[in-house]
């Protein structure tokens, strides 16, 4: 059996992704990954092939997968609805159809995490450490 051999790269944007994701507020996460073009064995995906993308919401400790986020055929996703604090993300590639004629998913990528927080004017600046003073505001 043919594995699908995944790379995912996630770039959650607290400034800008690659060319695709806009720069983001703290409390939004840009997930970006890099496509999934053949199987473990080097060999090519056919032509025709349809690759599509679940992201998922991951439990940190467990590295289970939690919450299906969306499905796209994108190299890029914006969650939505995502509360406050460390959220942890993975990617699974399903291809379809397979040389056997069913759909194919892979194992979850890599976990990337991301620490949303309330918006304001610093845009989360002031969380770093500091030597006490007080930073002028960006312009």
């Amino acid at each position: 059996m043919k594995r699908i051999s995944l790379l995912v790269i996630f770039l959650l944007a607290a400034s800008s992704c690659l060319a695709a994701c806009p720069v983001m507020p703290s409390n939004k996460a840009c997930l970006q990954w890099v496509a999934s073009s053949g199987w473990n064995d080097g060999t090519p995906f056919a032509a025709g092939t349809v690759v599509t993308y679940r992201v998922y919401q991951v439990d940190k400790v467990t590295g289970g997968l939690q919450q299906l986020l969306g499905t796209t055929q994108a190299l890029q996703l914006q969650p939505t609805g995502l509360s406050l604090g460390e959220k942890c993300f993975a990617v699974v590639t399903v291809v379809s159809p397979t040389p056997t004629g069913f759909n194919s998913t892979s194992s979850p990528s890599n976990t990337a995490c991301k620490t949303l927080r309330f918006p304001g004017p610093t845009e989360g600046s002031i969380a770093a450490p500091s030597d006490g003073s007080i930073e002028q505001p960006k312009k």
